[in-house]
């Protein structure tokens, strides 16, 4: 491309323009590099990226003459980053529709990483980072920690899988019942390295279960009664 700098700036995309020029200005206030990445519109309308440094050289007197730098087309980076971001808003709305959350936890780095929807679920602040493994006996009842601390454990030594039904204790004290499935992965080396798993909210399946069950219950009782009252 040979031409006037207007000629460039008609070719860069026109919600860009702005961010180009500022880092051209910036670069030529500061008299450092300048770096963009910003779109450009090709004479048949295709949209391509590119990624641009370059600087500015001056005169003995300091007045800057010219400008030299390169750009490379990052179109292919760009789509492949949208198309992540794209599958990471769909996994969220998954998630959230279906109440599960998931989780990891690196063994060796003791790092745990929480989804957006198990943050939810658990009535945490996602801002905030997830609990860590050694502090997990706080999410949930005694007897429900005790038998995930169990299924835990033996997926580590075993690499078995396991799943369970749990009462969760929130952070604002409320409880709900929770499926928390849990799955052992394995490095080159075949020593587990890391759990994952995901977490189900059931809670209003099982007050659904428990309501179910309590009539159930009275009704025989009633059935009983009137037996014995017969009788």
């Amino acid at each position: 491309y040979v031409g006037h700098v207007e000629d460039f700036r008609r070719s860069v995309h026109p919600d860009d323009r702005d961010l180009v020029w500022k880092a051209f200005q910036d670069a030529l206030d500061s008299r450092s590099p300048y770096a963009a990445e910003f779109r450009i519109v090709w004479s048949n309308g295709t949209v391509r990226w590119v990624a641009a440094t370059g600087q500015y050289y001056y005169s003995p007197g300091g007045d800057a003459e010219r400008m030299m730098g390169m750009a490379v087309d990052i179109t292919e980076r760009k789509d492949n980053e949208e198309s992540l971001r794209r599958k990471e808003r769909e996994l969220k709305e998954a998630q959230r529709l279906a109440g599960v959350g998931s989780w990891q936890w690196d063994r060796d780095a003791n790092i745990v990483v929480w989804s957006e929807e198990l943050y939810r679920i658990a009535g945490r602040d996602p801002s905030l980072p997830a609990v860590s493994y050694e502090e997990h006996s706080q999410l949930y009842t005694r007897d429900s920690w005790d038998r995930l601390q169990g299924a835990v454990d033996t997926a580590l030594h075993t690499g078995a899988p396991y799943e369970l039904v749990l009462e969760m204790v929130c952070a604002d004290g409320t409880h709900r019942w929770v499926t928390a499935r849990g799955e052992a992965q394995r490095d080159s080396t075949g020593h587990i390295a890391r759990l994952r798993g995901t977490v189900q909210d059931i809670t209003e399946r099982k007050r659904a279960e428990e309501a179910l069950s309590s009539v159930n219950g009275r009704l025989i009782d009633a059935q009983e009664s009137e037996r014995a009252r017969i009788a």
